[in-house]
């Protein structure tokens, strides 16, 4: 099944917004709940590449631009929330110059339940939106 056709059920049953890169990623913008009734989104970009292992779905969201002071405290705040996802440094472009960023990753195997697709891509979405909301007052890149 194309990953863009197996998102979309999820989309459409979440009300949330999809579409898909030239490059083939899949970006999902996932609509967050607050506790105080306040709504929140955050962007998650999805592609479904080979490994050794198998067939693999990366997912990723952005949490901000590295800064080494808040390396240990955002771990801190990860760990605590992160069971099928990481905290993680990737190579990336902020305002057209390259940069690193801190991003909430999970690469499970595309065999996995679309219900654990959507725990997974749920996870990877509120723990950077916390993170960002957290150590950068709200949306940072």
């Amino acid at each position: 099944m194309e990953l863009l056709d197996r998102i979309s059920k999820m989309v459409e049953k979440y009300n949330w917004k999809c579409d898909q890169l030239p490059s083939g990623t899949v970006r999902v913008d996932v609509v967050l709940k607050l506790n105080d009734g306040r709504f929140r989104y955050q962007w998650v970009f999805l592609t479904q590449q080979e490994s050794k292992a198998g067939k693999e779905i990366y997912m990723n969201s952005r949490v901000g631009i590295y800064n080494q002071t808040l390396l240990y405290p955002m771990l801190k705040k990860a760990g605590a929330s992160c069971c099928y996802s990481c905290l993680t440094v990737v190579n990336d472009t902020y305002d057209g110059k390259p940069a690193e960023t801190f991003v909430i990753q999970s690469v499970p195997s595309a065999d996995i339940s679309d219900d654990m697709v959507y725990k997974i891509l749920f996870e990877v979405a509120n723990t950077a939106d916390f993170l960002e909301e957290t150590f950068y007052g709200g949306d940072n890149v």
